[in-house]
């Protein structure tokens, strides 16, 4: 069977070809919800998608598309209402909605709704749209299931909880990847750090920060990295480092509460993954496994077409 899955992003929207289950080509479109909050209307991103769809059409045609992300929400381009946890592939099914977009493009659109969780109270209160399709992609492409934690570092790091049967029961948000960029863009520190970041990262100087952070605050830690540059000889990698040690301390503090018996899997793009990871064995002593780059980029394709088939 072939498919065309979307998923939306802020910035990007990324349209992929799914046939019985293998992503034969994915394109990315520099267009997203992003550009809805600036324009005001979604005009430029459906006129984006269109494009998108035409172009992957020419290498197979289909009848539906399936969409995740941001492209369903206010600022897409058709708005579906969140679902609570917990939720399996099958509950994300049962809430998909079928519409007809005809300024996008003729085909039959489903749209996968987001999710929602603990709105009981601002503590436990929590939502996502499109990471729940990318969590059920994300365990589909590493053959596991059951109780999972899925750690996704991004411009927001979304932490993905999934009980024993394989739904998810919560989520969490962070802003670190935010804060990152804003800290060493902003701030004094950007003249002690490597702009962009390096690839490489010091090991030793990543949990020296993350200690250092937990044990005496962020605040104090940030303003120890430009002592590290300008009084204490240290190279640029090892201040990075450091830093991201620190900005990470509290995410790892919560999944290191969270995770219980659950199996860690740490997505995202290197060497963030790789740092998360890290720091997140050292502090639970848990084995983390690292989702390959092929995979978790097509894991937001994988899981559309999972939830698509128990439609």
């Amino acid at each position: 069977m072939n498919l065309f899955t979307i998923d939306g992003g802020t910035t990007n929207t990324r349209i992929a070809w799914v046939c019985d289950g293998v992503v034969k080509k994915q394109i990315k479109i520099p267009c997203g919800a992003g550009r809805t909050a600036e324009t005001g209307n979604n005009q430029a991103l459906c006129r984006a998608v269109g494009e998108g769809i035409r172009a992957m059409s020419e290498l197979c045609e289909v009848s539906e598309i399936v969409v995740s992300g941001m492209c369903n929400s206010e600022l897409g381009l058709c708005e579906v209402a969140h679902i609570m946890a917990p939720a399996d592939v099958r509950t994300l099914a049962n809430h998909v909605k079928t519409v007809h977009l005809p300024e996008v493009s003729p085909h039959l659109f489903r749209l996968i709704p987001g999710m929602k969780c603990g709105m009981d109270s601002l503590e436990t209160a929590d939502m996502m749209r499109g990471e729940e399709t990318e969590f059920f992609g994300l365990c589909k492409a590493e053959h596991i299931c059951g109780a999972v934690m899925a750690v996704s570092p991004g411009t927001h790091t979304k932490l993905i909880q999934s009980d024993a049967e394989g739904r998810i029961v919560s989520c969490i948000t962070t802003m670190s990847g935010e804060m990152m960029a804003a800290l060493s863009q902003n701030t004094i520190l950007k003249q002690s750090l490597l702009l962009p970041f390096p690839k490489e990262y010091d090991s030793d100087a990543l949990i020296k920060g993350y200690r250092f952070a937990k044990q005496y605050g962020l605040n104090q830690a940030l303003f120890k990295v430009r002592i590290l540059r300008t009084q204490l000889g240290a190279e640029g990698i090892e201040a990075n480092s450091f830093f991201t040690g620190a900005v990470l301390s509290a995410d790892i503090g919560l999944i290191a509460k969270a995770c219980g018996n659950c199996r860690i899997l740490v997505g995202g793009s290197e060497p963030l993954n790789r740092m998360f990871a890290e720091l997140i064995a050292f502090e639970t002593k848990k084995e983390v496994l690292i989702v390959p780059k092929e995979h978790a980029e097509i894991a937001s394709a994988l899981g559309a077409y999972e939830i698509y088939q128990k439609m």
